[in-house]
């Protein structure tokens, strides 16, 4: 049942919540470390998930875990990339703090990740999938990588799977997905706008596989303390699905029909910033994409559905953590895009559930502005270790006293690749662009680069983002006031942040902090050893 902050409980918290945060055992007063399942998807939209009003969603596991647990209304991801949202979650530190801003950079091994901490407070750690950590083709399986006892990754399925030689059990007139081009391919291939399945089986894609072991790994550690994180593929273009999610067969979702979807309309303003790559899509290739897009979140809500089974067998449910969230959302036609690499709302918006059913509220709707890093900090409160040094989230726990708590004045995330990023508070967003760089990840506009340009919306009353304010002189103490913000964001959090003259302009530092230059990790350990050593 959904209770919102009046059907709280007043007067304190109850014995099982108060004993949940103190780690106290509802049968007695013997300390408990509680387990954790982390499971990260790959940009789920929020109109694809139905406990966020996904009226079309098919996410039964996805809406459980949400009545069950604690969910964030408005939670904004890092950074709308993969391995840099990933990896931002996993260490409480922005992409541009931890030098890492574009996909396949190593992480530095001084920073601390949650499996760290873990680690250390004599948990079992184990990553399964996905976790954005690019260098796994130079290690084993088996060996410690960044706190984790054991990290089964994407080399690990092409391995078993792909290079076993056996042929997929498919129907043979069965028609798959080809061979996935993207930017070279028309987008309405590489989109999959006609919905076709990948030529798997359930029981052969990547995702199901790291289900799977994940399932082994928690009956194989039942009684000890584990930390789990499973990094889903899913939902991620070209959408994939395997061919039992068509055939309509008895437990898989419904076959999704593209007349119900209507891709929105992109409005004047959005002209100058529709990639080139979406302009020839029809509008009945939008409907297919977003069916595609559509069955791929119902594939992705049957491993859900699995991790969560394997909880009530071993009944496991009332000792642990589960936290769900995305690497950012994505647009289903907003803007007239097919994509997350922006930072329309739709894009960096992320679902964000947290369950623990002996330490948290159930069916509690919290609306406060939160980022996804503030899952480590968050989750060391929950289980009562102390935060590490350096964290840049903040710890949720007075949302789960009071769903209308303020947590943030406001919200940070940029994409490095375009040179842009946006803050935004409970009404306003901003997001600037220093205009400098080509993109090179094939979404250009038509246009070259402008030079710097900034966007004021009132989400309040333009929640479409359609309307550009910046030049309203009603609102140039707002668009003054969220500069300040941004720029005091990256000064607190960026390496050069104190290394430019006073005498410096807010373009020019913008300039500087917004470049996708992975070169800052090194300027950071830099100044980390000299501040050790007691140099200036």
């Amino acid at each position: 049942m959904i209770r919102s902050c009046h059907q709280l409980l007043v007067g304190g918290l109850s014995l099982g919540l108060l004993g949940g945060f103190l780690g106290i055992s509802r049968a007695g007063a013997q300390l408990i470390q509680p387990n954790v399942v982390l499971i990260m998807a790959e940009g789920h939209a929020l109109e694809a998930y139905g406990a966020y009003g996904g009226s079309q969603a098919w996410t039964p596991h996805l809406d459980r875990l949400a009545a069950e647990g604690v969910r964030f209304t408005r939670a904004y991801c890092a950074t709308p990339t993969s391995s840099p949202s990933r990896l931002a979650l996993l260490t409480g530190r922005s992409p541009y703090s931890i030098g890492v801003t574009r996909d396949f950079t190593s992480l530095n091994h001084h920073h601390v990740t949650i499996a760290d901490v873990l680690k250390h407070d004599r948990y079992v750690t184990a990553g399964f999938g996905r976790l954005g950590f690019p260098d796994e083709i130079q290690r084993q399986a088996t060996q410690p990588f960044y706190g984790f006892d054991l990290w089964i990754a994407e080399r690990e399925y092409f391995r078993e799977i792909v290079g076993s030689g056996l042929p997929p059990a498919i129907p043979a007139a069965a028609r798959v997905q080809s061979a996935w081009r993207p930017l070279r391919d028309p987008a309405r291939l590489w989109l999959n706008a006609e919905a076709l399945p990948v030529g798997q089986s359930e029981g052969r894609l990547p995702d199901t596989l790291f289900v799977g072991q994940a399932v082994a790994f928690i009956r194989q550690n039942y009684d000890r303390p584990f930390f789990v994180v499973v990094g889903l593929t899913q939902p991620e273009a070209p959408f994939r699905f395997p061919v039992e999610h068509v055939l309509g067969r008895p437990g898989h979702p419904p076959r999704f029909d593209p007349a119900n979807f209507d891709s929105p309309e992109p409005g004047p303003a959005d002209e100058e910033t529709i990639p080139l790559a979406y302009r020839d899509l029809t509008p009945e290739d939008k409907a297919g994409i977003t069916t595609a897009y559509f069955t791929a979140v119902a594939y992705l809500d049957r491993s859900v559905g699995a991790l969560l089974r394997v909880l009530d067998e071993l009944r496991l449910n009332e000792r642990t953590i589960v936290i769900y969230a995305a690497t950012s959302g994505y647009l289903l036609g907003q803007h007239g895009w097919f994509d997350r690499h922006a930072l329309w709302e739709p894009a960096v918006r992320a679902p964000l559930v947290i369950r623990w059913r002996s330490g948290l509220p159930e069916g509690l709707i919290c609306g406060g502005l939160v980022e996804l890093t503030d899952v480590f900090p968050t989750l060391c409160g929950l289980i009562g270790r102390p935060l590490p040094p350096g964290l840049e989230g903040i710890n949720l726990r007075p949302a789960f006293n009071d769903p209308e708590a303020r947590l943030r004045s406001e919200v940070v995330a940029g994409y490095p690749e375009n040179e842009e990023a946006m803050t935004r508070d409970a009404r306003y967003k901003l997001i600037y662009s220093t205009g400098k760089r080509r993109r090179q990840d094939g979404l250009r506009a038509p246009d070259p680069p402008p030079g710097p340009s900034e966007r004021l919306y009132d989400l309040l009353v333009d929640p479409g983002e359609t309307r550009n304010l910046a030049a309203s002189p009603e609102h140039a103490a707002v668009l003054q006031g969220l500069r300040a913000r941004l720029l005091e964001r990256f000064e607190r959090t960026h390496p050069a942040g104190t290394g430019l003259p006073e005498t410096a302009t807010l373009e020019e530092k913008l300039d500087l902090y917004l470049q996708p230059r992975e070169i800052w990790a090194l300027v950071a350990e830099q100044v980390r050893a000299r501040r050790d050593l007691g140099a200036p």
